[in-house]
């Protein structure tokens, strides 16, 4: 039995707080979703890119070097990631990745003068805060020294930024690193931290090269391809594979397996790519036993199925029906990118039958959508013209709404004419049918050169304020069949209710969820929940508060110690900064601090930094001697910034001279 009395409560997004006590909502109810039609609450806002054009950012020459760019697509301008004091990068750099709200931007690259030190003359990996200017070097010892004995490449990032995973032929990077070849390490730049992850369950390293990772959103799991053959017991197929290590369990696991996990055979498995929870693993392959009938002779593309052990090919038809060779040399299926809840999954196809009227010979960008069974075509013009030339390497949006590529294709844009013969960055919007450039000038004409590998970063599209309520009616939105109170937020503009009390498969909780609190751009909602089906692990029978994160679709407990113990009492009331990074909440646990049993506590936890701190301390920062912010009538606030926090105790050590006998704020 939860100690919080409950209250229906409302949140206004963004910027501005409300309260209030309602029984229910009176809006009316959100309509159905259309079966296989995305319906898109986020907009597209930046894409990263690497391009050899000379007329992308005006007063720049780049003497032919590859840089990074990246293109905001609310304000159509385009930026490049610069050396020390703005000066132009001295050697190439490749491949970069953002983290989900697009601030960081992670990328290798040989150049010298992007951080000062940089003496190894090697290929090294940088993180670019765009929002300070500042790069920092992430391919680093523990201790901070820098890679020797070879270079390190293809970054990508959790979703906050803070864990880097990379691939790195260096032989210093950790302690014991002695099989010369390349390895999967994840650097935490909260904790500065380097670890290996190409590594066995028992710590072994692989006697192989390991490379290209992705990595969940928390930074838990991290998929890569190796072939290595011992990282897992029964490699035996003498051919690259397709791994997952779980860095929380220290265990590894082969994704490139069948539904009887039995490894491939016919040939390799390449280019991983994860979803954020971590439970689905889309790859290319050119095995033919990954799942029956794979008579093609070709590279498909597949999805394994890492909590049911099942595996799905998703380059097919429609109808079911496997693609047929394309034109040489590249006939097959490549590059799976998938959005965040597996569901979505883009990748690149020289198949002529994925979809009718493909008549041009070329390789295009599909969507498949899992869930409805189908596949479309989105390298096209907003009129529904097939490209003219061959597009490549998708990067797919968390919600699975819009679609990056890069392609030879002169006309994808209605009315837009190239006059150069390179690769252009374009972006699809599948919910507009719309496409557009974005390796584009200040003109919004075409980049003079190379432009490729683009990277994703989307936001939420807030056309007004939202509101974010609880309540126990079930007519809100379809299937919501649990009958307790569940947390919902509400664009009152549009008058769009989503549900939000939902685990990472989005199924509704299976008790009360309240209080919901809101990030400043409504991306982020905090809420209470007695609920067990939230997340994984949910065994202590207590009210527990959690965080939704509407971007990436998943669902993070935040009542927990900074070892990640759930706590042994009830927690609620929760405040979330603006940021989302930090929620203040209030907690009767004795097992986040040294606290008394039965005595409510205020504490802060820090999302990024994984810590859960006691804010209600007395000036020798013990616990309070007595309640803090146990009720709804003075529950606990954030800041904006999560700097200060605002609470109501009966505590008379909190400060010096409290000898009023009430409660104080």
């Amino acid at each position: 039995m939860s100690q919080f009395r409950s209250v229906c409560g409302l949140i206004l997004a963004a910027g501005m707080l409300t309260a209030g006590v309602c029984d229910s909502s009176s809006s009316d109810p959100a309509p159905a979703p259309v079966p296989g039609v995305i319906q898109s609450e986020f907009q597209a806002r930046y894409v990263a890119f690497y391009s050899r054009a000379t007329d992308l950012v005006p007063g720049f020459t780049t003497s032919g070097r590859y840089h990074v760019y990246v293109r905001n697509l609310t304000t159509n301008t385009t930026a490049r990631i610069n050396g020390i004091g703005g000066a132009e990068p001295n050697w190439n750099s490749y491949f970069p990745t953002m983290s989900a709200d697009g601030r960081f931007v992670a990328f290798h690259s040989g150049a010298s003068n992007l951080v000062a030190g940089d003496t190894n003359g090697m290929d090294d990996v940088f993180v670019h805060d765009l929002s300070s200017g500042q790069t920092e070097r992430v391919n680093v010892t523990t201790a901070g020294g820098q890679a020797t004995g070879g270079g390190s490449a293809n970054a990508f990032m959790s979703a906050d930024g803070r864990f880097v995973a990379f691939d790195s032929f260096a032989n210093n990077l950790v302690v014991g690193d002695t099989n010369g070849t390349w390895d999967v390490f994840v650097r935490d730049r909260f904790g500065g931290t380097t670890e290996r992850v190409s590594v066995s369950t028992a710590g072994a390293q692989g006697n192989n090269y390991s490379w290209v990772p992705q990595i969940s959103a928390d930074g838990r799991f991290v998929a890569f391809e190796s072939a290595a053959s011992t990282l897992v017991a029964g490699d035996t197929n003498s051919s690259t594979d397709v791994f997952v290590r779980d860095r929380s369990l220290g265990t590894t696991e082969r994704a490139s397996v069948n539904d009887a996990g039995q490894q491939a055979t016919g040939g390799y498995s390449y280019a991983a790519d994860i979803s954020a929870d971590g439970r689905f693993v889309a790859f290319h392959s050119v095995a033919t036993n990954l799942v029956a009938g794979d008579t093609n002779g070709v590279m498909d593309v597949f999805v394994r199925d890492r909590v049911a052990g099942t595996t799905e090919r998703v380059s097919v038809t429609t109808g079911g029906g496997q693609a047929n060779p394309g034109p040489s040399p590249d006939t097959g299926s490549y590059n799976p990118s998938l959005s965040s809840d597996g569901r979505f999954v883009a990748f690149n196809s020289s198949a002529p039958n994925l979809v009718a009227n493909d008549t041009n010979s070329t390789m295009d960008v599909f969507v498949r959508d899992r869930v409805a069974g189908t596949t479309e075509r989105v390298s096209m013009s907003a009129s529904g013209v097939q490209g003219d030339g061959n597009s490549y390497w998708p990067d797919i949006s968390p919600d699975g709404g819009f679609v990056a590529f890069h392609s030879y294709a002169k006309n994808l844009v209605d009315g837009v004419v190239e006059v150069y013969s390179y690769r252009d960055i374009y972006i699809r919007n599948r919910v507009a049918g719309t496409t557009a450039l974005v390796s584009a000038n200040e003109f919004g004409s075409a980049a003079n050169w190379d432009s490729v590998a683009p990277n994703l970063s989307v936001g939420l599209s807030l056309t007004g304020p939202h509101l974010a309520f609880y309540t126990s009616d079930a007519s809100l939105v379809p299937g919501d069949t649990n009958g307790v109170d569940d947390a919902f937020i509400q664009d009152l503009d549009t008058g769009t209710i989503r549900l939000v009390s939902v685990n990472n498969a989005g199924v509704q909780g299976d008790a009360n969820s309240q209080r919901p609190s809101l990030s400043a751009d409504g991306r982020f909602v905090a809420f209470q929940s007695a609920a067990t089906n939230l997340v994984s692990g949910d065994t202590n029978l207590k009210t527990d508060v959690f965080v939704r994160d509407r971007l990436l679709g998943i669902t993070e407990r935040v009542s927990v110690s900074t070892a990640g113990v759930q706590g042994d009492a009830d927690s609620g009331f929760p405040s979330i900064s603006a940021d989302g990074r930090y929620v203040a909440f209030t907690s009767g646990a004795t097992n986040f601090a040294t606290t008394t049993a039965g005595r409510a506590h205020v504490y802060v936890r820090d999302r990024y930094a994984r810590t859960t701190t006691l804010i209600s301390v007395d000036t020798t920062g013990g616990e309070g001697d007595n309640h803090s912010s146990e009720n709804t009538d003075n529950v606990a606030a954030i800041s904006a910034d999560g700097r200060f926090v605002v609470f109501a105790s009966l505590a008379t050590d909190l400060v010096v001279g409290d000898t009023n006998g009430f409660r104080d704020i």
